[in-house]
C-alpha cells in the first residue's frame, strides 16, 4: 500500500475481492487526502469475513475523512446463499454493522455520493449527523426491523439538498410497501430539487411523491429484485420475497401527483390484470411529458394466457415524439 502515497493523481480505490489485514489497508486509504472515493464491489466481502473490533477502535477515533464518494455494494442474493449453505447471517451481519458504524459517521461532512446496505448501516447514528455535501444517496438490501423504517424516514428528512435518491429494498412479509416520507395526509414533503428518483415497490400514498419535482429528470418506479429473476432462481430463494408490483392505475396515480415538466427518463414496472388495462397509463405518459426521451417498461401479465398486443402498445408509444430510446419487457 506504500505505492499509494507515490500516486498523487490517484483519487479512487475499488476493492473487487476480499483481502487480508483490512484495517491496515483501509487506514492507509483514509490517511491519504488525495483518495476521495472508495468502492467495495459485490466480490469484496471483507466486512463480513473479518472481525472488526480493532478496526472499530482505530478508525472511529480518527479525524473526519476526506472522502467524497463511498459505495458498499452487496451481492443481491447473499442472505439466500447463506441459508442454502446452511449458514446464519447473524455473525457476518454483526461484523459488517460494526465496520460501517466505524466508517460512515467519519465521512458525514465531506461525502457527496453514498451507497450503503439498509440491513447493517447505522441509520439512527446517521440521522443525528449533519450531511452538508450529500447529493447522491443509494440504499440497498432490505429492512431488518420496524425501527429502520422510521430511521430512514428521519434521515431522508434531514438531507433536503439531495439531487439523486435511489431506494431499492427487497420486501418481506405483509408490510410490503412502507412509505419513505410518511403518508400524504400525515406529513409534509421535505426534499426539494431532486434530479433523479428511484424507488422499488413504492407506496402510492407516500409523501415522497408530493415533493417539488419540477426539476426531476429521471423517475423509476421499479422492483427489487427484478421480477423476471423469478424464472431463473430456485423456489427456495423466491419463497421469502413479497412482490407487490404496482398496478397500472397505481402507477398513474403517482404520476398524476407529480409535476415533472422536465422529465426526460421514465421507468415503470407494473402488473396488468387484462389486455388494455394500461392504455390510460401509456396515453398519459406520452401526452404529459414533452421532453421524455427514454422510456423503460416492464409490463407483467396477471393472466398468463393473455396474448400481449405489442403492436397496440407500440402504437400508443408513438405519440411521444421526442422518444429516442425505448426498452420493453412485455412478458410474452
Amino acid at each position: 500500500m506504500r505505492i499509494l502515497g507515490l500516486l498523487p493523481n490517484l483519487h479512487a480505490i475499488i476493492f473487487d475481492a476480499s483481502f487480508y489485514a483490512p484495517v491496515d489497508v483501509i487506514q492507509r486509504c483514509l490517511a491519504l487526502a488525495h483518495i476521495t472515493s472508495i468502492t467495495f464491489t459485490e466480490q469484496a466481502n471483507t466486512f463480513t469475513a473479518y472481525e472488526p473490533p480493532s478496526a472499530f477502535d482505530a478508525i472511529s477515533n480518527r479525524a473526519p475523512f476526506s472522502l467524497t464518494s463511498f459505495s458498499y455494494v452487496m451481492p443481491l442474493w447473499r442472505e439466500q446463499r447463506f441459508r442454502m449453505a446452511r449458514l446464519t447471517t447473524a455473525k457476518p451481519f454483526k461484523r459488517e454493522e460494526m465496520w460501517l458504524s466505524a466508517l460512515i459517521p467519519g465521512m458525514a461532512n465531506s461525502v457527496k455520493q453514498l451507497t450503503v446496505p439498509m440491513e447493517t448501516s447505522p441509520m439512527l447514528a446517521m440521522t443525528a449527523l449533519s450531511w452538508p455535501e450529500l447529493q447522491e444517496l443509494s440504499i440497498l438490501g432490505r429492512y431488518v426491523n420496524e425501527e429502520q423504517k422510521q430511521a430512514l424516514r428521519q434521515f431522508l428528512s434531514s438531507i433536503p439538498q439531495l439531487r439523486k435518491l435511489s431506494v431499492t429494498l427487497c420486501r418481506y412479509g405483509r408490510t410490503a410497501r412502507p412509505s419513505l416520507l410518511g403518508s400524504s395526509a400525515s406529513s409534509h414533503a421535505t426534499i426539494a430539487g431532486l434530479r433523479s428518483l428511484t424507488i422499488a415497490y413504492p407506496d402510492p400514498d407516500d409523501n415522497i411523491f408530493s415533493i417539488d419535482a419540477t426539476h426531476l429528470l429521471h423517475l423509476s418506479l421499479c422492483d427489487a429484485p427484478r421480477f423476471y429473476h423469478d424464472r431463473s432462481q430456485d423456489e427456495a430463494v423466491w419463497s421469502e420475497f413479497a412482490i407487490p408490483i404496482l398496478s397500472p392505475a397505481e402507477c398513474l396515480s403517482i404520476l398524476r401527483r407529480m409535476d415533472m415538466p422536465e422529465l426526460s427518463s421514465l421507468e415503470l414496472v407494473y402488473l396488468a390484470d387484462t389486455a388494455g388495462a394500461d392504455d390510460e397509463l401509456l396515453t398519459y405518459v406520452t401526452q404529459t411529458f414533452p421532453h421524455l426521451s427514454h422510456l423503460e417498461l416492464h409490463r407483467y401479465r396477471a393472466n398468463k394466457e393473455e396474448v400481449v398486443d405489442y403492436v397496440h402498445i407500440a402504437e400508443l408509444l408513438t405519440a411521444a415524439r421526442d422518444l429516442r430510446s425505448v426498452r420493453l419487457n412485455l412478458d410474452f
